[in-house]
Parts: structure tokens; sequence; C-alpha cells
């Protein structure tokens, strides 16, 4: 329960929404299909990912002589950071860790961490690297800071969850195609030892379910994902409250990560909690994989949910099979 605090939030998005009436022009599904399947309206994918379908289209409202932005995975993780430094008033010098959580790198070699220190202009010398946990990488990436924060009197840390994941899926599987889409989050953190964070992580290697072989496209097993996530993320929130002493009628939000409006359903009526404390904005932007969590965190920020003594109880689920949850309180 050592002492770290979320001061800033941001992220960034790809310009272009795919609704599911534009994902039916490239595979055989519909609006309903996909609606009644997985909640999901539209998503966000990057410039350089689009369906050849899709790519001469203009984005409404984009000005046609207005420069392109760079929508890559390591553009989508600098700007989110960015953000969320202005977000949190924390001046470049000031970080003294950066650690990006990422499955859809632009390279092997540099990390999207320390290119987006080089971007950014953060400190020269200061640690930057990345963790790969697929969709629960963001809250592998907060347990290693909070550690790293706490053995090496590191005062202040950007983390970011990062995906263009849009570049790994093939556009002719239905299946895997629709779920998906592209985006960043990141969160400057401060050691704080008024304020209580706790991290649980776990994995059970199950290449079967859910697997990215070098140079190709996602292969899932969506049934054998499902049962995996309703059966993990209770065991998590459980393994939470023991850890934390709080119960989940203390916690103000849950904050799943937002792959499936059926898993998160089926967990609320498991355990028989109220809708309105599991924040929801998969509708918009499908599984963005690290990003989700957050993204979905600065939106809950931008929407005034999380005000002082705001606790919280994130879960992440996904691809190893890993997983891992958090306790974040906000002041």
């Amino acid at each position: 329960m050592s002492g770290i605090r979320i001061t800033g939030l941001g992220k960034a998005l790809p310009d272009r929404i795919v609704t599911n009436d534009d994902m039916s022009r490239i595979v055989d599904t519909s609006d309903e299909w996909i609606r009644t399947r997985t909640g999901i309206r539209e998503r966000r994918i990057a410039r350089g990912n689009l369906p050849e379908a899709l790519k001469n289209e203009q984005v409404p409202g984009a000005a046609q002589s207005a420069p392109e932005r760079a929508e890559t995975c390591t553009a989508l993780a600098a700007e989110a950071a960015r953000r969320a430094l202005q977000d949190a008033g924390t001046k470049p010098p000031e970080i003294g860790l950066v650690i990006a959580a990422t499955m859809s790198p632009d390279f092997f070699s540099p990390s999207v961490a320390c290119s987006v220190q080089e971007l950014l202009g953060l400190p020269s010398g200061i640690p930057a690297f990345d963790v790969n946990a697929a969709c629960s990488g963001f809250v592998y990436a907060m347990t290693v800071a909070n550690a790293m924060m706490q053995q090496m009197s590191i005062g202040c840390a950007l983390v970011i969850g990062a995906d263009a994941v849009t570049s790994l899926i093939d556009f002719t599987d239905r299946g895997t195609c629709v779920l998906f889409g592209d985006g960043a989050g990141a969160a400057v953190v401060r050691k704080d030892e008024g304020c209580s964070f706790a991290g649980i992580l776990g994995a059970e290697g199950k290449r079967s379910a859910l697997s990215i072989p070098v140079g190709g496209h996602m292969l899932m097993d969506g049934r054998d994902v499902f049962r995996f996530a309703v059966t993990v993320v209770p065991r998590v929130l459980e393994e939470l409250e023991k850890e934390t002493g709080r119960s989940l009628g203390d916690i103000d939000q849950i904050v799943l990560h937002q792959a499936n409006d059926r898993i998160i359903e089926h967990i609320r009526r498991k355990l028989a909690l109220p809708e309105e404390k599991f924040f929801r904005n998969l509708q918009h932007y499908g599984n963005t994989c690290a990003a989700s969590i957050p993204v979905a965190l600065t939106e809950m920020k931008e929407q005034g949910l999380l005000g002082p003594g705001t606790r919280i109880f994130c879960v992440g689920f996904g691809a190893g099979l890993a997983w891992g949850g958090l306790y974040l309180e906000f002041q």
C-alpha cells in the first residue's frame, strides 16, 4: 500500500472514426450484429492502418489543407504524454522515469518510452523502457513504476498505455477486426506517502486463447477469452479488497479493461453491483488494448468523476494470458 498518486492524465486518438456501418463495407457484418455482441458502435483507426476501402475518405470536419497529424503508436503515446504533463502542471525536467505499455510498437528498438523521452525533451539518463502485457499493460506498468519509485527514490514518473493494434489485425477476419481500435493514454505519477496504492499482477501462459505471431495477424478464441475474463476479474477484485481493506461498497468506480460490454455486464451482474459503478467508453473506441484504462481514466476526469477522495479499482486482462488490478486514490 505504498504511496503514489496520479496528478495528470491525457489521451490521444486517431482522427478517423470508423463506424460499424463502415466495417460492414469491409467484412460480412452489420451495426446490429456488432452492437448486440460487443456494445461497440465505432472505433478510431490510425491513418496508416486503414483498410483500402476506407483510405481515401476525408475525415468529417477536417480541413482539406491541414497538415496530416502523425498517428503512429509513438506519436499517439507522445501526444497523450504531453497532455498528461500539461494537466499535471509538470515540466519535462521533473520526470525521473518513463514506462510505456504496448504490444504494437513502431520499432523493436528504440522503445516507445525512449522515443517519447526524445520527443518531449525529457531528462537524459533517466530509465525509459516498454512493457508488453497486452491489454493489462497499463496495470503492469503502473505497478512496476510504483516499485521503482519506492526503491530508487524517484519522485515523478510518466506511465503510458499506447497501442496502434489495428496494424496487427486481419481486416478479412470479422471475428477480430470489428473489436479493436487505436489510441493512447498517459498518467503523470508522483510519490505520495499519504496516498495509498496497490497493484496485483498475474499470468497463465496460454497462446491458444489469443496470440499475434511475429509478422502475422491476431489469432483469438473469443469464447475462451470471455470465459477467462469473467472468471479472473472477480478474483482480482476480491484480491484487491483483501490487499486494501476496502470493500467493493467503499469503491466509487470500477474501471475494467474496455474489451466487450458483455464481459463487463456479466461481471457486474455476478457481483450484483449498480451500473453507475462501472465506467464504460468502449462504445466509442472498441478495444484499445494497453490504452484502454488510461483513456478511460482521462475521460472520467474530464467528466468530473475523479474528485478529491475518489477511490477506484482498475482491472486489466488479456493476451498472455495476463491480468492485473490497481487501487488508486485521487486527491
